[in-house]
C-alpha cells in the first residue's frame, strides 16, 4: 500500500470488497472518445434540446422487465461489454401509433423518455434525440441517443449516416430491438460515451411478489452470515410462522414490505427459489431471492477457481428449542433472474431470535496498515469490528465502543494532536467518524496515528443495560511486516477469483485494475486490488 499525502482523502487505506460472484463479464478493447462521468442531472434551461421528462399521454406498461446486452464506461477508458437482465423500465403507447421508451439506456438511469412511431410492426426510434442533461464540475453537458455503428477499424462506434433509427418490432405485449448496432449514448458532438445497448427485449412483469400478510405474527430476529474478513455479520430482520408457513422480511429496504416464503416441515424449512420481491426503485433492477452453491473448481491453467452459481432452492434447519434456523448454503438477493448480478449476499445464514443482552464482544480483526514514516509524520490502522458476542448474540451497535493501546498502554485520543476532537476521547464509539483522523465504513474502522509506535491493541468495550464487557485485546507488532497479512498464522490459498471495478467477475488472466479474492484454508478471506498491464 502507498503512503499517501497528507489530505484526508488520499491517505485512506484500501478498503476491501465484500462480494459474491456475479455473472462474467466479457472486456473490449473499445475506446470511447468522450467518457462520461457520473450522472448529475441537470435542471432545465431555456435554450435546452427538448427531453421527455414526463410520463407521456397514453396506454402506460409500467415496470417493465428489461434485457440487453451492453456496453459501459470503465475508469481507465475501456467499454466493458456485458449482459443486463431486469432493469427497470416502461413504455406508452398513444392513440396515434407513437410509442415511448423509458430509460433506453440499461447503465444510465436518466427517467427520461425516446419517441418512436410505429410503421407496419416496426417503431422507428429516429436519432439523434436528446436524453439528459448533466451537471459535471460545474459545466452542462448534452446528451443524445444515437443509433450507432462500428467504425471502419472497429475501435470505436460512431453514429451510423444512413440508417439512422433505432427499430423495434412490437412483439404481442412486449417490444424487441432489432436495428443493427447499438442504441448508444453521445455528446451533443456525437461522440460516443461509451454507453449503449443491443438485444434490448422489453417485457411486462408477470411475476408476483408476496406481500406481508397481516394475520402472521412477525418476530424480530438477526440473521448472521459469513462476511469477506472472515468473521460474522448480522442483519435486523422479521421471521413469521403461521399454519407451518414460513416468512421472512424485512432483510433490506430495497425488498419494502415483500417477504421470502418457505414450509415448515418438522424440523425442515423448505424454500422453492427464485422469489420475486419486487421493483428495488434505488437501483433500478427487479429483486428476487435465490439459494445459491459456491463451489471450488479448477480452470484452463489448473487454478482452484471459487464460482457461486444460482439455485432453485434453499433450506434451513429449525430448532425448535432456541426458534432459530440454519442454512450451510448462500441467500442472494439478485438483481434479476437469469443472471447472477446479486445485490446481497449470505453465506451460511443463521436466524436467530433477536434478543439483546449483555455479553462478552468477539476480538476486533485487523485487515491493513500504513506503516509510521517521518517524511508524512503519520501511519494508520485498519480493523474490523465484531458484530455478535462470543456467545453468538447480536451485539447493540449504539451501545459498542473500542479502546485503543499503543505500545501496551491505554491511549486518550485528544487535540491538539487529533484537531477534530472538541475534548479527550478514550472510549470511541463504534460509529464515530470525523472523516479524517477516524473513518467508519462498514465494519472496518480506520484509524491514524503520529508516533512511530511498536505494537497496536484494539479492545471492544460493549455497554448495554448497565453491564459493561470488554474483548480480549487483539494485538499486532507493526515492525512485523507479515502481522496484518496473516494475523491467523500460516494459511493456504485455495481459491483465487478476480472481478472488474463493476463486481463482475471476470477470469484469471484479465487485464487492468482487479480486484482479487483470496479463500484460505481456515476460511478466512482477503480482498484486494491489483494491477494486470
Amino acid at each position: 500500500m502507498a503512503v499517501g499525502s497528507a489530505q484526508a482523502q488520499s491517505r485512506l487505506l484500501q478498503d476491501p470488497v465484500a462480494t459474491v460472484e456475479p455473472a462474467q463479464a466479457h472486456p473490449s478493447g473499445l475506446r470511447p472518445a468522450a467518457p462520461l462521468n457520473a450522472f448529475v442531472s441537470a435542471k432545465q434551461e431555456p435554450g435546452d434540446p427538448e427531453i421527455i421528462s414526463t410520463t407521456p399521454e397514453g396506454t402506460l406498461t409500467d415496470n417493465t422487465y428489461n434485457s440487453s446486452s451492453a456496453f459501459y464506461q470503465t475508469p481507465f477508458g475501456m467499454a466493458m461489454e456485458t449482459t443486463m437482465d431486469g432493469t427497470i423500465g416502461a413504455y406508452v403507447k398513444d392513440d396515434t401509433g407513437n410509442y415511448y421508451i423509458k430509460n433506453p439506456i440499461s447503465k444510465i438511469r436518466t427517467d427520461t423518455w425516446i419517441k418512436g412511431t410505429l410503421r407496419g410492426d416496426t417503431i422507428y426510434f429516429e436519432t439523434p434525440q436528446c436524453l439528459m442533461v448533466s451537471e459535471e464540475q460545474g459545466e452542462r453537458q448534452v446528451y443524445y441517443v444515437y443509433n450507432m455503428r462500428l467504425n471502419d477499424n472497429q475501435t470505436n462506434f460512431i453514429p451510423d449516416s444512413i440508417e439512422k433509427s433505432v427499430k423495434f418490432v412490437v412483439d404481442g405485449d412486449q417490444l424487441r430491438q432489432v436495428s443493427p448496432g447499438i442504441m448508444g449514448l453521445t455528446t451533443q458532438t456525437g461522440a460516443w460515451t461509451g454507453y449503449g445497448d443491443y438485444d434490448l427485449i422489453i417485457r411486462p412483469q408477470d411475476d408476483v411478489a408476496t406481500a406481508t400478510p397481516e394475520e402472521v405474527d412477525f418476530k424480530p430476529y438477526v440473521l448472521s452470515y459469513d462476511n469477506s474478513y472472515g468473521t460474522r455479520s448480522g442483519v435486523r430482520c422479521s421471521v413469521g410462522l403461521k399454519d407451518n408457513t414460513f416468512y421472512l422480511q424485512g432483510l433490506c429496504s430495497e425488498m419494502g414490505n415483500n417477504c421470502i416464503v418457505g414450509q415448515l416441515d418438522g424440523t425442515d424449512v423448505s424454500i422453492d427459489m427464485p422469489q420475486y420481491l419486487g421493483p428495488d426503485m434505488e437501483h433500478g433492477y427487479h429483486l428476487y431471492a435465490f439459494g445459491a452453491v459456491s463451489e471450488i473448481e479448477t480452470d484452463d491453467t489448473g487454478r482452484p477457481q471459487e464460482y457461486t452459481y444460482l439455485g432453485n432452492h434453499l433450506s434451513f434447519s429449525y430448532d425448535a428449542s432456541d426458534a432459530s434456523f440454519t442454512s450451510d448454503s448462500v441467500l442472494v438477493l439478485n438483481m434479476g433472474k437469469r443472471d447472477f448480478y446479486y445485490l446481497y449476499g449470505y453465506r451460511r445464514p443463521q436466524l436467530r431470535p433477536y434478543d439483546p443482552k449483555p455479553g462478552k464482544p468477539v476480538q476486533a480483526e485487523y485487515s491493513d496498515y500504513m506503516a509510521y514514516t517521518k517524511e508524512y509524520g503519520y501511519g494508520g490502522i485498519k480493523f474490523v469490528l465484531p458484530e455478535f458476542t462470543t456467545d453468538g448474540d447480536y451485539l447493540v451497535q449504539d451501545s459498542l465502543y473500542y479502546n485503543m493501546f499503543f505500545d501496551g498502554e491505554l491511549y486518550t485520543f485528544a487535540p491538539p494532536l487529533y484537531h477534530n476532537l472538541s475534548e479527550p476521547m478514550t472510549d470511541v464509539p463504534a460509529s464515530f467518524s470525523d472523516g479524517y483522523d477516524f473513518v467508519s465504513k462498514g465494519l472496518v474502522r480506520t484509524v491514524y496515528y503520529y508516533s512511530d509506535w511498536s505494537t497496536i491493541g484494539v479492545q471492544v468495550v460493549y455497554k448495554y443495560n448497565g453491564t459493561t464487557m470488554k474483548s480480549d485485546i487483539a494485538t499486532i507488532n507493526l515492525k512485523d511486516v507479515d502481522a496484518i497479512q496473516t494475523p491467523r498464522g500460516d494459511r493456504r490459498v485455495v481459491s483465487s477469483s478476480y472481478f472488474d471495478l463493476s463486481g463482475r467477475q471476470v477470469g484469471p488472466d484479465a487485464h487492468g485494475l482487479l480486484i482479487r479474492r483470496q479463500v484460505f484454508d481456515d476460511n478466512s478471506i482477503s480482498t484486494d486490488k491489483v494491477l494486470r498491464p
